[in-house]
């Protein structure tokens, strides 16, 4: 599965593991309960979803918390296809605004969509 609306950073960038640890404490804290909603299927075949998690009452977008949270960029080449752009958007701003996560560091910060054509050469 790939997230739909959104991109983290690998692995070996910068923030890589820390944005993958900050997905599996959202799931933990969720007690692990997620909704998918699948958009679309991508050229290898996987799934573009957007997960959910129940935090307790209420379902949260994963995608939109790690964005609020500064782990992964909104991917806006792919937002024509995001049902919940907006909040992807706004929660992004804010990160971006209090310098957080990804937007922390805005020297050293590169998409990982950019990140990944520097390694292709």
């Amino acid at each position: 599965m790939r997230f739909a609306c959104v991109d983290a950073p690998e692995k070996a960038q910068l923030l890589g593991i820390e944005s993958r640890d900050h997905l599996r404490k959202l799931l933990k804290r969720g007690r692990m309960r997620v909704k998918v909603d699948s958009i679309a299927t991508d050229r290898y075949g996987r799934t573009i979803a957007e997960l959910w998690v129940n935090r307790g009452v209420d379902w949260e977008l994963v995608q939109s918390i790690q964005s609020s949270d500064g782990m992964v960029w909104g991917y806006e080449a792919y937002k024509s296809d995001c049902p919940n752009w907006d909040a992807i958007a706004s929660t992004q701003a804010r990160a971006r605004s209090a310098k957080i996560g990804v937007w922390a560091k805005n020297a050293q910060a590169i998409p990982p969509w950019e990140w990944r054509k520097t390694k292709r050469r």
